[in-house]
This record gives structure tokens, sequence and C-alpha cells, in this order.
């Protein structure tokens, strides 16, 4: 294995920069990208996937906004019947079929609004069809209409999300791994139906919660072990389980897509994935982010970042490698877990 000394990344961002600082690799903004090993950048990725080389990567995927554009990931899983027990039932506005077949009958319960590329729960309306659809203004170019899980497992009257770290390592051949830890945000106010504009009892946002006045970062965050340890009703193996399974079936939907890349380089992401648990412990995908938070804003992830963002340049490195000097011997990494 490289000593990570030896491994050159090309890192725009701060925090992600300080991470692989951190963790002694030679992680820089002020070098040239083209002698890097790996080009670690946030935005404006789309002309550096032309500018690699063979024995260099990239942490973005072409086409990835399939999988972190809300919308998109709607479409991509229309007329899916294995999407149909963990991605909520979702309608782009911006589409007309889609807009003409959800107003084509009642629709019942609660549904979101929600912003396609949007993050941090900006822009999201909870609202009731059959009384709220008039009262609704937003941009129609890029919302969604998305079912709400009206029947969320609570924590003492909490709702939750559970976030997963994922990685996709390589897409030809494909490789996806899912990092054993991750966390569990809760909301900081006891969920209610009565108050649809009461966001803190419904998003789990970091961002939607902060202004409450009960709100408490450490608290509002825990990890896997913690949530499952303070939930003995659940079966925390199954869950994770049932998680993997989607994100399966969510790369092997997309693969086509996302295999579509230029000749030279390597391609992987790093990624986050939100989930709601509901009562009967059914795991419903909120979204999938590539440009998730990594700012030490709590302990947790101040532990577990590290951890994955080391297993992640260590994993990609040596594909990289073997990809170079003995490209069959990739082959023996294919796994998705």
């Amino acid at each position: 294995m490289k000593p990570r000394s030896d491994i050159s990344i090309f890192c725009m961002g701060r925090n992600a920069r300080q991470i692989f600082t951190d963790l002694g690799y030679a992680a820089s903004k002020d070098m040239d990208p083209a002698e890097a090993d790996i080009v670690w950048v946030r935005d404006n990725f789309e002309q550096r996937m032309f500018e690699l080389s063979d024995n260099q990567a990239l942490n973005h995927v072409p086409n990835e906004e399939c999988l972190n554009h809300k919308g998109l990931m709607a479409e991509l899983s229309r007329g899916r019947a294995d999407w149909v027990n963990f991605h909520p039932d979702s309608y782009c506005l911006y589409i007309y079929d889609h807009t003409r077949e959800f107003f084509s009958k009642p629709r019942d319960g609660i549904w979101l609004a929600k912003p396609g590329s949007a993050s941090r729960g900006v822009g999201i309306k909870l609202f009731r069809p059959a009384a709220d659809t008039t009262g609704l203004r937003f941009n129609a170019e890029d919302y969604i209409f998305q079912k709400y899980v009206e029947n969320p497992f609570l924590l003492n009257g909490l709702k939750s999300s559970i976030r997963c770290y994922w990685l996709i390592a390589s897409l030809d051949p494909l490789m996806v791994y899912l990092y054993p830890e991750g966390t569990v945000k809760l909301c900081t106010d006891k969920y209610t139906t009565d108050n649809l504009e009461q966001l803190s009892c419904h998003l789990t946002n970091t961002f939607q919660n902060k202004s409450a006045a009960n709100y408490n970062a450490e608290e509002n965050k825990l990890s896997w072990v913690d949530f499952f340890n303070r939930s003995p009703e659940l079966n925390g193996d199954a869950i994770v389980a049932s998680m993997t399974s989607a994100i399966a079936t969510i790369i092997e939907t997309a693969h086509d897509i996302l295999v579509k890349r230029p000749q030279q380089g390597h391609f992987f992401a790093l990624l986050a994935a939100d989930w709601v648990l509901d009562a009967d412990s059914n795991l419903w995908l909120t979204e999938v982010q590539q440009s998730f938070g990594m700012r030490f804003d709590d302990p947790l992830k101040k532990r577990i970042l590290p951890e994955i963002f080391d297993e992640t340049i260590q994993i990609v490195n040596e594909i990289v490698k073997k990809r170079t000097t003995e490209p069959e011997a990739v082959k023996k990494f294919v796994r998705v877990r």
C-alpha cells in the first residue's frame, strides 16, 4: 500500500483539504492538477473530466446529477417496480405528463413540494393536495411533488433520518461500497401533523432546526450504534441490509447513464444518502448528496468523516494502480456491499 504522504491530492475545498492534510496526505490547492494523483473538487468539474491522464482519478462520475438531483432521481424511478418499496411516489412539475397524472385524481394525505436541486431543506413545503394546492407558490421548472412518510418511526416522539455514506469506487467494472457507519439526525420538536409549517418537527436538516429554541447540535445527532441501542425494537442489521439492497438497485438502474465517460482517467464519487424509517421499519429514500457537509460541527462527524475519507482514497488509489499495471486484477475487486 502506498504511504499517505506519497499520494498527492489537488483539493480546492478547505474542509476536505484539512481532513486529507490531518490524515497525512499531500493535499494542496496550489499544486498543478495535472501532477496530482487525485483531483478532488466540488464545483466546475465537468471540464476536468477531459483533462485527466490514465493514472489520475476525479471525485465525480459522469452524469451524476441523475443521482443527486431529486427531480432526475424521480424520473429515474418512474415505472420501476423495484423502486416502489424505498422511493416515495414522486412527480416532476416540469414534465407535463407527470403534472397531468398528479392532478388527474384526488391525492390523499400529506405531500412534499421539493426543489430538485436545493439542499438543507430549503424551499420544502408540506401540504395536503385536497386543501392546499392553490396556495402554493414555487418555480415549477425545478419542483417535484413527493408523498410524505406520515407514519415515521419516532424516538422519544422525535422524527429521525438515517444517513449512510457510500462510494462508487469504479464504474467499469462496477464497484460500490457502503461504509459500515453513518449518522442519524433527530428533529428538534415532537412530531405532529397538526402543524405542517413547523419544519423543525418534520425535517431533520440542521439548517431547519438550528433556530429552534431547544436545538442542541450534539443531542440532535447520533451514531448508528447509539440509535439502534436506544431503539431495541429495531433490527439494525435488517435495516442496513435493506439500505444496501436499495443502493444496489439505484446503481443498477443508473449504470448505463453513469458509464458514459471520457476514455482517460478514473472516476469515483463519495456520496451520502438520507433515509426516513417508518413505523413498520421500512426505509424511504429522501435524497442522495454528492456535496454533503464536511464541517466538523459535531464530535460524531469529526470521528467518522476522516475514516471514510481515508478508506476512499486508499480504495481508489489501489484501483487506479492496478488499472494501469494489472488491468485484469481490477476485476477481482468488484462488489456491492
